[in-house]
């Protein structure tokens, strides 16, 4: 899976344009989601941050099992990204949370995935455990999504290394 998003900063209004792009290949599912549209990035504080967004949903996917190919608009979404960091005595922890409700889907595309709406998103715990190196454990969590009918959910656990200095 590969995910990119960004914040076209607009002066200093706290709004942004949006862009956001995910893919989940597999051997047979093919699926690459596209968003653009309007953020703000004004909310946030001591250690911590949300950044709202609404936007234009285009979706290109290839799903053997479902006999789903579609490429075009998807309807609209609704998301946002979050984080609080905090110290547990001289450890560097996060929380983090992020979710995209798409409505007002395709018709072929809401067939295929049980519904016109549909929610993505999880909550994770970090520790950041060196300035390079972190852990992260994810509750993920989605409805209508990537194939299933009603909720699904998995357990992502995660390795990062910071190149950056």
């Amino acid at each position: 899976m590969v995910n990119l998003e960004a914040h076209y900063y607009l002066a200093d209004t706290g709004l942004s344009l949006f862009g956001k792009v995910y893919s989940i290949n597999s051997t047979h599912n093919n699926e690459t989601n596209q968003f653009l549209g309007l953020g703000y990035t004004g909310l946030q504080g001591n250690n911590w941050w949300f950044k709202p967004w609404l936007a234009s949903h285009y979706v290109n996917v290839n799903n053997e099992f479902d006999n789903l190919k579609y490429s075009g608009f998807n309807g609209l979404a609704l998301g946002w990204t979050a984080a609080y960091r905090f110290n547990v005595g001289s450890q560097n922890f996060f929380l983090g949370n992020w979710n995209e409700i798409e409505f007002e889907r395709n018709g072929k595309y809401a067939r295929a995935n049980h519904g016109k709406t549909g929610v993505n998103g999880a909550v994770s715990l970090g520790w950041n455990a060196t300035d390079k190196i972190s852990l992260e454990l994810a509750y993920r969590y989605f409805h209508n999504k990537l194939g299933y009918n009603n909720l699904g959910d998995a357990i992502v656990y995660r390795v990062a290394y910071s190149f950056g200095s």
